[in-house]
């Protein structure tokens, strides 16, 4: 696997790793669609978790899936010492707009994140 890759030991996968950001998480807002929450690390490297609610289509749920995965990814410099939750709710705002739009929304709303 190459430096880009994304391991099993970068993702939050128990509910018991989910619950741990009910309590103490930072918010950080992007859109009104997004949310994200940042934890500091109990490990050596950065995790990430994802929860995109099941209101619309597999395809647009996958496709928030994918960029964030690849962002992260990608960035994994700027969340060193944390853990990021990504909440992905009310899918309808971005389905709608084109997907050139979306694409530059999703883009702003990522580079938001501290």
């Amino acid at each position: 696997m190459g430096a880009q890759s994304f391991k099993k030991t970068s993702r939050i996968l128990t509910p018991r790793d989910f619950a741990v950001f009910k309590t103490g998480a930072t918010k950080l807002f992007g859109a009104s669609s997004l949310t994200f929450l940042l934890k500091p690390s109990k490990g050596a490297e950065p995790r990430l978790g994802i929860v995109v609610s099941r209101s619309k289509r597999a395809v647009d749920r996958n496709w928030y899936k994918r960029r964030i995965r690849e962002y992260f990814r990608t960035h994994k410099e700027k969340f060193q010492t944390k853990d990021l939750l990504v909440l992905v709710r009310d899918l309808g705002a971005h389905v709608q707009v084109d997907r050139k739009k979306r694409r530059q929304q999703f883009k702003q709303e990522l580079a938001s994140v501290r």
